[in-house]
């Protein structure tokens, strides 16, 4: 069963995918997306944050410079929908630009609530509905950093994939940061994908803790 799994995963190295090294993934597959077309995704351990794990998402074929999104997990933005959140609007902005630029890979990373937890996101929803404070304030309220999100694993998997250079989709100067600092060349595309009253709220805060335009 090995064999043929590795067989595959050389075939697809022949056709220019990209390709993890079969020792670092758990699980390895290919998936249809809506409006995205057909990816493939690899499951490995985090290397950084015992327990969780991070997943990889590539489109299209592999080129000198990708499009890149470093994405931490929301289930308030992405799975339900929240209005006072960008990461749905994010996540689907990352992959169709990925789409349209015939190469990406989206890095998934298990860091619910800013790396906190979703137990203390709620907690600082909650003081921060309470109190009328934003949630940067609520987090150090509760005694947190207002960002405990940690970036290895990306540079991990963005080494395992030989990219030496990419086009970084974000606003967070952490990101581009902990790329540079691994010696991959970053060309910075913003995000800023919600719309509407929330969506300017969002940006505002963010800029004021230190986001890019």
């Amino acid at each position: 069963m090995l064999g043929r799994i590795t067989k595959r995963t050389e075939a697809a190295a022949a056709i220019d995918e990209y390709v993890i090294p079969r020792s670092q993934v758990v699980a390895a597959h290919h998936e249809e997306l809506a409006g995205v077309g057909r990816v493939h995704i690899d499951v490995l351990f985090s290397q950084h944050r015992p327990g969780h794990h991070v997943v990889v998402l590539t489109v299209g074929r592999r080129s000198a410079e990708p499009v890149v999104r470093v994405q931490s997990s929301c289930l308030y933005g992405e799975t339900f929908g929240s209005l006072g959140c960008d990461c749905h609007d994010q996540l689907h902005e990352s992959l169709a630009r990925m789409r349209a630029a015939g190469s990406g890979i989206l890095v998934y990373l298990d860091q619910e609530g800013r790396g906190a937890g979703l137990t203390v996101k709620a907690l600082a929803y909650e003081l921060a509905e309470r109190l009328d404070f934003e949630t940067f304030d609520a987090y150090s309220q509760l005694g947190f950093e207002h960002d405990l999100r940690a970036y290895g694993d990306a540079v991990r998997v963005l080494k395992l994939l030989e990219v030496g250079s990419c086009v970084l989709l974000t606003n967070n100067p952490a990101k581009v940061r902990a790329l540079e600092d691994a010696d991959i060349t970053v060309r910075r595309q913003a995000l800023w994908a919600q719309k509407g009253t929330p969506g300017q709220r969002a940006r505002a805060t963010r800029r004021a803790h230190g986001y890019l335009d």
